[in-house]
């Protein structure tokens, strides 16, 4: 059975670990210091291929929350400009652990959700 998560790094020079979804039943995108174009690229071929995703900003202790804020906006309006509804997002930092609990509980449904498809199926 495939894995419940796949998640796509999104490097600050832009670059992303191969694309491969065959496999994927939802995938993590997990965008570092507030935004790079790669991490939109990920997510319009998880979009293409009918794959569920959340985007991960990481890194947000990294500059004031004044500026972190405006690089989340600024990259949500860019992929606004395409998108007729913006994916789920989560804004998190290890240092300080801010959005650890909500994408721990977010996986948790997710794992919950496709166990009980999978019993439904059987």
């Amino acid at each position: 059975m495939p894995g419940v998560f796949g998640a796509f790094v999104v490097f600050d020079d832009g670059q992303t670990l191969e694309l491969r979804f065959d496999r994927v039943f939802a995938v993590a995108i997990v965008i570092g210091g507030g935004g790079r174009a790669g991490g939109r690229v990920v997510a319009a071929q998880a979009r293409e291929d009918g794959v569920p995703f959340v985007m991960i900003f990481t890194k947000t202790d990294k500059q004031s929350l004044t500026r972190t804020n405006e690089l989340i906006k600024s990259y949500l309006a860019k992929m606004g400009e395409t998108w007729d509804e913006l994916p789920r997002y989560f804004i998190t930092s290890a240092e300080t652990g801010a959005g650890r609990d909500e994408v721990l509980d977010f996986i948790t449904e997710v794992n919950r959700q496709v166990a009980a498809e999978a019993a439904g199926a059987e």
